[in-house]
């Protein structure tokens, strides 16, 4: 299954990351059936509003296995 994180609309973008910094409810889950997934793929997210620098933590948690992949992406909303 894959899940997304963002930033809190409060948090500090001048400390560093730590869970405290993230919502603790995905705003995005994506069911990976406990299937292989291909080698590319995307996926199709409402993300929340947010004004200037945020942060999207996207977790990848292998069905069937204890492994975990992570993912930070640098965003920039412009208020549009």
């Amino acid at each position: 299954d894959w899940k997304y994180y963002i930033t809190k609309p409060n948090w500090n973008p001048n400390a560093s990351l730590s869970r405290d910094s993230f919502d603790l409810n995905p705003f995005c889950v994506v069911d990976g059936n406990m299937v292989q997934p291909p080698k590319q793929m995307s996926h199709q997210c409402n993300v929340p509003e947010r004004e200037g620098y945020h942060v999207i933590l996207a977790v990848w948690d292998v069905g069937d296995t204890a492994a975990s992949f992570y993912n930070v992406i640098d965003v920039k909303f412009d208020g549009d």
